[in-house]
């Protein structure tokens, strides 16, 4: 081994070198090769560029990082893309999203049990059958009440109902439906609901002797004359009627 010794530096110059025991060099050490197998310049600059913890204890923050392969057999990328596409907060049972699916909430429905019970259609072109129907009012001419098993009739003809009756005696009301009041001056009777055009049919009783009959027919309501046996015109004081349409 030739060796050389100055007053900065040592330098040594064979194939290999092995130094026992502790060492101290006040000086810099400069390396041609690599120390085990590594470049320590190298190594050096990329350590110098580390300024914070990385340790398995420590929580270092990074501004972004890149992963080429997967992060725990998940691909950060592919995942990231399907999150981006659910909002804030995200919760599939609320009203907003629910009805954007086109679906109903339990919250909005009188009776979910009665809606799931539903076994036929009921748009407006369906055709449901029920066993009872309860209704306040009908809107309908009367042509499609039929089949209906509280009345009894036969035959395919429409049935038509009564809409409205009224009875004076003594020239005052005295009962009636939708029948709203009686004029004893003009003998006009008001209906209660106005009927959907005039020309409805009245049936009248009055006295035995004589006759009675319905005039100036509007949709709010109609007049009742009255004649007498010896053909006189009077007053309908006790009148009976009933109107159909």
């Amino acid at each position: 081994m030739a060796g050389y010794l100055g007053s900065s530096a040592v330098f040594l110059s064979t194939t290999a070198v092995d130094i026992d025991g502790n060492n101290t060099v006040g000086g810099d050490i400069i390396v041609g090769g690599t120390v085990d197998g590594r470049d320590v310049a190298v190594d050096g600059a990329k350590l110098d560029l580390i300024d914070q913890g990385v340790s398995t204890t420590d929580s270092p923050a990074f501004v972004n990082v890149s992963v080429t392969g997967t992060v725990d057999g998940r691909d950060v990328a592919v995942d990231g893309a399907k999150l981006d596409g659910i909002e804030a907060l995200a919760d599939v049972t609320d009203v907003t999203n629910v009805t954007a699916a086109g679906a109903l909430m339990d919250s909005e429905l009188t009776s979910i049990a009665s809606v799931k019970a539903l076994d036929q259609g009921l748009a407006t072109t369906d055709s449901p059958t029920f066993n009872v129907v309860t209704a306040t009012s009908y809107a309908g001419d009367g042509s499609a009440l039929t089949g209906l098993d509280e009345f009894t009739y036969t035959g395919s003809a429409p049935l038509f109902a009564c809409r409205a009756w009224g009875k004076v005696g003594s020239n005052a009301l005295v009962d009636g439906g939708n029948f709203a009041s009686w004029d004893s001056a003009t003998d006009t009777v008001t209906f209660t609901t106005a009927m959907p055009h005039a020309n409805y049919a009245v049936t009248t009783n009055g006295p035995s002797a004589g006759n009675t009959w319905a005039s100036n027919m509007t949709t709010t309501g109609f007049k009742i004359s009255q004649r007498s046996s010896g053909g006189n015109t009077v007053n309908p004081e006790n009148v009976e009627f009933m109107v159909v349409c």
